[in-house]
C-alpha cells in the first residue's frame, strides 16, 4: 500500500514522523545534541524547510538565520501573531525540548492550510536558533538578536567545544554581527502582534495533576553565583581540635542548611522560589581523607517569579555568608553574579489561553515556569506573550524526556482555539475611552483570581495601558501603585479571604473614583479629583502599613 501524500497525512502521524526523523539527524552517545549555530542545528532547519515546503507552507529565513513559516496568503502580511520555540538542545539532551513548540506551531498552520481550522489574523511560526546556555554560557541568543538585546560580552563568549567566540560562529552563518553589536534588532517587533510558545513542562506538576496541558502565567527570574569559593584553613584531621577548625566544607554545609531553612519558611507562607547548589567540590589535587578541607567551591542558583523576593534573598545570602565567615573564621568569595529578571506574561493573552484550555481540556492549570524560555525575551521586548505547557515525564535536558503525541495534540487544539477566536484584532488602546479601559483592567483582575497574582497582573496591565493612553497615565499609575503595594504587603504573610475581599472592595472603589475624576467637565476639576484620589490612595496604604 502506498504511503499517503504529505498533505493527507493525519497531523498526529506527521508530528510523530517529524520527531523521529529529526532525532536521527543529530544523535549523540545518548539522546540528541543540537549545538547552537552548528551544522547539526542547520541540518534540522533545512529538513523542516523541505518538509513544510512539501506541505504547502511558505518558508523564509530571517536576518538571524532562524526559519519563519507561514500560509501563502500571509507571507506578505503587514503584521502577524508569532508562534514557535527553539531548535537547539543541550548536550545529550531530549528530543522534545524546544522542538515540540515548533512542531505544534507548524501543525496549527497546517490545520488552517487544510481548512480544518480558522485563523482570526495572520500567523507565522518561527524555528529559533540558540536558546540553550550550554554552548556559549548565555541563553536566548537567537531571540535576543531579533530583539536587539545581545551584548558585546555575549559576542565574545567562547563556544564550549571549539573555543571560537560567538561572533565567529555568527559570521560563518552570514549574520550581520556589526548590527548585533550595535544593539540593532534583527527583527521588527512592531509587526509582531503577539508571541505564543508551547513547550514541554520540565517539571512534574502536570504529571502529578494528571492533566495534558497548562497555561503559564510567568517565567521565574534568578540570580546565580557560578563559582563561590569558601576558604578556610587546611589541617590534619586527627590533630586539630574540633573547636579550633576552620573547616570550609562544614561552613558550606552550615550556609546551605540555614539558607534552605529560610527558603522553606518563605515557601510555607506562599512565596514562589527554588534554590539549588548543583556544583560542589573540594580541590582534587589537595583533598584527602585525613585532611581538613581548606577550601570548597560551589554554585548557587535561586529562582523566583517575584523581583522583590529575589532582591530579599540576595540580601539574605550575603548576610548569611558574612555571619558564617565570622563564626567559623572562613571567607566567601562569590565572584560575579548573573541575574535574569522574572517575566510576567501578558495578562490578556494568558486569560485567553486559559479560556481555550478550559474549552478544549475541560479543566486547566496555571503554572509559573521555573525554567527560562525565549518567551521571556519577547515579553521583555514589549510583545504581548503567552505560553502553554504540555505534559512530559522524566524531566527535561535528558534523553528520557517522554512527551506523548496525544498530549501534544491537546496543546495544538488549545492553540487552534486561541488563534481562531481569542486573538481577535487588538483594539488600539489610544482609541478606548476611560470606561472601556477600566473595564478591561477589572476583567484582567478577575481573570487572575483576585488574589496576589491578580494584583500583580493588574499592575502590569495598568502600566502598559498608561504607555498607550497618556491622558490616563496618572490614574493608571495610581492603580498600578496600589496593586504593587498590596503584593509587597502580603507576599510575605498569609492572605485571608476577608483581607482579599476588603482589598477588592477598596480597589474597585478607587477605580470608580478615578473614573469619575476623568469624567469631570474641566481640566481643573479633573486635576483636583485626581489629586483627591491620590491622597486617598496614599492614606489607605499608610493605614494598611
Amino acid at each position: 500500500m502506498n504511503a499517503p501524500a504529505p498533505s493527507a497525512q493525519p497531523l498526529d502521524t506527521l508530528a510523530a514522523r517529524l520527531f523521529n526523523d529529526i532525532r536521527g539527524l543529530a544523535p549523540d552517545a545518548e539522546g540528541v545534541s543540537r549545538p547552537a549555530f552548528s551544522e547539526d542545528e542547520s541540518r534540522v532547519l533545512a529538513y523542516l524547510a523541505q518538509e513544510m515546503t512539501a506541505q504547502g507552507l511558505v518558508v523564509e529565513e530571517d536576518a538571524g538565520r532562524n526559519l519563519v513559516f507561514s500560509l501563502p496568503e500571509h507571507a506578505e502580511a503587514e503584521a502577524w501573531d508569532l508562534i514557535g520555540s527553539h531548535v537547539d538542545s543541550v548536550p545529550c539532551g531530549g528530543n522534545y525540548d524546544g522542538l515540540a513548540g515548533i512542531v505544534a506551531g507548524l501543525l496549527v498552520l497546517l490545520s488552517a492550510h487544510r481548512g480544518d481550522s480558522h485563523l482570526k489574523r495572520p500567523l507565522k511560526c518561527i524555528a529559533l536558533r540558540a536558546e540553550e546556555s550550554a554552548w556559549f554560557g548565555t541563553c536566548y541568543l537567537g531571540s535576543k538578536m531579533l530583539t536587539g538585546q545581545l551584548t558585546q560580552k555575549d559576542l565574545n563568549a567562547p563556544h564550549k567545544g571549539d573555543g571560537r567566540p560567538l561572533r565567529s560562529h555568527l559570521n560563518a552563518l552570514g549574520v550581520d554581527t556589526e548590527a548585533v553589536a550595535a544593539g540593532t534588532p534583527l527583527g521588527d517587533m512592531s509587526r509582531v502582534l503577539s508571541y505564543v510558545e508551547l513547550h514541554i513542562e520540565q517539571g512534574p506538576q502536570l504529571v502529578e495533576a494528571e492533566l495534558p496541558v497548562a497555561v503559564v502565567s510567568a517565567i521565574r527570574g534568578n540570580f546565580r553565583f557560578r563559582q563561590v569559593q569558601c576558604i578556610g584553613q587546611a589541617g590534619h584531621s586527627g590533630t586539630v581540635p574540633q573547636k579550633d577548625r576552620h573547616d570550609a566544607v562544614l561552613a558550606y554545609a552550615d550556609f546551605m542548611n540555614g539558607l534552605e531553612t529560610h527558603c522553606l519558611e518563605r515557601l510555607s507562607r506562599g512565596s514562589d522560589l527554588v534554590m539549588t547548589s548543583g556544583v560542589v567540590g573540594t580541590d582534587p589535587d589537595q583533598h584527602a581523607i585525613a585532611r581538613i578541607p581548606g577550601s570548597v567551591s560551589f554554585s548557587l542558583d535561586i529562582r523566583s517569579g517575584s523581583k522583590a523576593l529575589l532582591a530579599e534573598l540576595r540580601t539574605e545570602v550575603e548576610a548569611r555568608m558574612s555571619r558564617i565567615a565570622k563564626t567559623r573564621k572562613v571567607r566567601f568569595l562569590t565572584g560575579a553574579v548573573v541575574e535574569t529578571q522574572p517575566a510576567e506574561l501578558d495578562p490578556g493573552v494568558t486569560a485567553a489561553l486559559e479560556r481555550a484550555m478550559t474549552e478544549v481540556a475541560g479543566r486547566g492549570l496555571v503554572l509559573t515556569s521555573g525554567a527560562g524560555h525565549d518567551a521571556a525575551v519577547f515579553a521583555g521586548a514589549g510583545v504581548p506573550t503567552g505560553m502553554v505547557f504540555v505534559r512530559n515525564r522524566n524531566g527535561s535536558h535528558n534523553p528520557q524526556e517522554a512527551m506523548e503525541i496525544a498530549d501534544l495534540m491537546v496543546g495544538v487544539d488549545v492553540l487552534k482555539s486561541y488563534f481562531a477566536r481569542a486573538a481577535a484584532p487588538a483594539q488600539n488602546p489610544s482609541t478606548k475611552n476611560e470606561a472601556d479601559m477600566f473595564d478591561d483592567l477589572i476583567e484582567t483582575f478577575e481573570s487572575h483570581g483576585k488574589g496576589l497574582r491578580a494584583h500583580g497582573a493588574l499592575a502590569t496591565a495598568a502600566r502598559k495601558s498608561a504607555v498607550a493612553q497618556p491622558s490616563m497615565a496618572t490614574a493608571l499609575h495610581l492603580i498600578a501603585s496600589r496593586a504593587d503595594a498590596f503584593v509587597a504587603r502580603y507576599e510575605r504573610m498569609p492572605l485571608t479571604s476577608s483581607e482579599e475581599a476588603k482589598a477588592e472592595r477598596e480597589l474597585r472603589a478607587m477605580i470608580d473614583d478615578l473614573d469619575r475624576a476623568l469624567s469631570t467637565g474641566s481640566e481643573v476639576e479633573t486635576l483636583a479629583a485626581l489629586a483627591s484620589a491620590a491622597r486617598n490612595c496614599c492614606a489607605e496604604e499608610l493605614a494598611a502599613g
